[in-house]
């Protein structure tokens, strides 16, 4: 759930240009709409755990008001 409404988080690391990604991939329904947010950082360094944890503040402020 983001904000009260029904989402599925996927968190992953991978490869690719010679670099360790972590990355979190969310997709939000409200109402017919699907929201997609994709969020990436170097995953070779030591301050990932940093990373991941400024990588998450965005997806817990997330807002939605009615137009």
């Amino acid at each position: 759930m983001v904000r009260g409404l029904p989402a599925v988080e996927y968190q992953y690391r991978g490869k690719a240009d010679d670099h360790d990604w972590s990355g979190k991939l969310v997709v939000v329904a409200r109402g017919k709409d699907m929201f997609t947010v994709l969020a990436m950082t170097y995953a070779d360094s030591d301050l990932i755990q940093i990373q991941e944890n400024v990588i998450a503040r965005p997806l817990r402020a997330l807002y939605f008001s009615v137009p």
